[in-house]
């Protein structure tokens, strides 16, 4: 059986390779749609089921729109659709497409979709053509995603130049498979839209801020302390002595704040501030802050269990530091109450909204907040898929465990 995420990593590592070997070339990566990026409603429509309309709103296969996001995110690349669908349909595939994809921020040029103009019969023909037309236009084909093996081996057989990936989607088979004469033009087998392999860390830091998620330990912030993550972060409460400690799980003795920043100051990090109390606290944080000298861009203070008169000194005190709020169930229920509640935050000052990630994806929570204007933290991923899936978004920052990010 192929390992399940051969495919994408292959494709993923193709796609660099593409890009240093022709850093000044336009890239273009082309899927198939019918059984590539959308569900097929029955599973025996044989090879020719590209052909066949489907029904007004399919179902995308899971993962499959969030890789079309991510290419057409990078730069000097576009994404072309490559169908056996009749050129009758086009102007039904692409209203259909565009739904789709909107959610995804997600948009399909009509010059880069092809339809096939021979009939069911000639599928693999149209394909061909189609690739070379992408070719004469000027593109560098990084590769072709198909979920049929005759359709690829064709396309791959054509192929004047070799330097295309052909990748066979959402079936699994035997490992990779070549055949006799193809050895420039590989077809790669693979199973599904994979994340793991796709989009490397140090690329995922240049557009979404990665944030470290409660650090609860001496042995987490140290690891903290040497990773390359620039943020962590750690909550807060006042002791018996009006002393700032860390909240979590320390058999030593008590972590100090004044500690914990000391090592963030040293290791040159920024601190994400999880508050939990009133105005003292809060004093007593912000002297602390001002001792170490971290700059206001450096700090984000959570604002979920602290007092409405700790907030308020915090908007006063420091107009531009940023205050941040989980949004409230209202939110992820689509209660109309919510609006009231959002303006209620922004007359606090609060700036940036933390949203779950389970709670939130399917309602599209944080894209809509997004496009209201506000600052979105994503939390609660705790897999490869989700991490990446929400970092496809591009909210302001994604807090996960160290071992994801």
């Amino acid at each position: 059986m192929a390992d399940q995420t051969v495919g994408m990593r292959a494709l993923a590592e193709h796609y660099r390779a593409c890009r240093r070997k022709f850093p000044n070339e336009r890239l273009l990566v082309v899927f198939d749609i019918d059984g590539t990026l959308l569900q097929l409603p029955t599973s025996d429509l044989g090879a020719h089921a590209d052909a066949l309309p489907l029904p007004e709103m399919p179902r995308p296969f899971p993962g499959a729109f969030e890789t079309l996001r991510w290419f057409q995110m990078q730069p000097d690349t576009d994404v072309a659709l490559n169908s056996g669908r009749s050129e009758s349909l086009r102007e039904q595939t692409l209203r259909t497409m565009t739904a789709l994809g909107e959610s995804y921020k997600i948009h399909f040029d009509d010059e880069l979709v092809a339809m096939n103009p021979h009939g069911s019969n000639a599928i693999a023909r149209a394909k061909c053509e189609a690739l070379e037309r992408f070719r004469q236009a000027g593109y560098r084909i990084v590769a072709m995603v198909d979920d049929q093996p005759e359709n690829a081996e064709a396309m791959a057989q054509s192929d004047p130049h070799g330097g295309t990936l052909y990748l066979l989607a959402h079936r699994l088979f035997a490992g990779t498979r070549r055949t006799a004469g193809l050895q420039q033009a590989p077809i790669i087998s693979g199973d599904g839209f994979k994340f793991d392999g796709l989009m490397p860390t140090e690329e995922v830091s240049k557009r979404v801020r990665l944030v470290c998620h409660h650090l609860q330990t001496r042995s987490e912030l140290l690891a903290f302390f040497r990773s390359s993550v620039e943020w962590g972060r750690i909550a807060v409460t006042l002791d018996s002595a009006g002393v700032p400690n860390l909240v979590g799980r320390f058999p030593e003795g008590p972590m100090r704040l004044e500690t914990a920043l000391a090592g963030i100051n040293t290791a040159l990090k920024s601190v994400s501030i999880q508050l939990q109390g009133g105005l003292d606290l809060v004093v007593e944080v912000l002297e602390l802050l001002s001792w170490f000298g971290l700059a206001s861009s450096q700090v984000v203070f959570e604002v979920d269990d602290a007092s409405s008169e700790a907030v308020a000194h915090l908007r006063d005190t420091l107009p531009e530091i940023c205050i941040q709020k989980t949004v409230i169930s209202s939110v992820y229920s689509g209660d109309v109450s919510h609006s009231t509640w959002l303006q209620d935050m922004r007359e606090r000052g609060v700036r940036r909204l933390a949203v779950n990630w389970w709670q939130g994806e399917k309602k599209r929570v944080a894209r809509d907040l997004l496009e209201q204007g506000w600052e979105v933290d994503i939390f609660g991923v705790d897999d490869a898929d989700s991490f990446l899936r929400a970092i496809l978004l591009l909210p302001t920052s994604v807090t996960a465990p160290l071992t994801l990010i």
